[in-house]
């Protein structure tokens, strides 16, 4: 973007943009729910929105994120790997939001991004991955 502006930016522009760019981005494919049982690894049912239509999809995965990710992958055919994730805390005390980003490689080779905001650390990622399979 500065490149792209010829001109230094200011730490509320980068802000803006990374928020544009990579923070919570729940269109075209967002997961309006998740519910997860501690079975064989976990098992995640979650629900799906994408181009107007919902749908509920049951996959399982070594942890939650993953078994989001399945679900993902079954519902869509998407064919990506969950390569990076990274959680911090944004804030201190037990109120504390939680921050979360991912890096996901697609079968082409390309790689997107994204990055997630909520008080649930499991609802960040999940925030984070969607976000990143938006960029693609």
């Amino acid at each position: 973007m500065s490149d792209h502006s010829h001109k230094e930016l200011s730490a509320a522009e980068v802000c803006r943009i990374f928020e544009q760019e990579y923070l919570n981005k729940c269109k075209p494919l967002n997961v309006a729910e998740a519910h997860f049982i501690q079975k064989q690894g976990i098992t995640a049912s979650v629900t799906l929105e994408m181009n107007g239509s919902t749908r509920e999809i049951v996959a399982i995965g070594n942890g939650r994120l993953d078994a989001v990710a399945n679900a993902i992958q079954t519902a869509t055919g998407m064919d990506f790997h969950l390569e990076k994730y990274s959680e911090h805390s944004l804030d201190g005390g037990s109120t504390s939001r939680a921050a979360s980003y991912v890096g996901l490689t697609w079968g082409d080779g390309t790689t997107t991004w994204g990055a997630g905001t909520d008080t649930d650390i499991i609802v960040a990622g999940i925030k984070a991955l969607v976000s990143a399979i938006n960029n693609k």
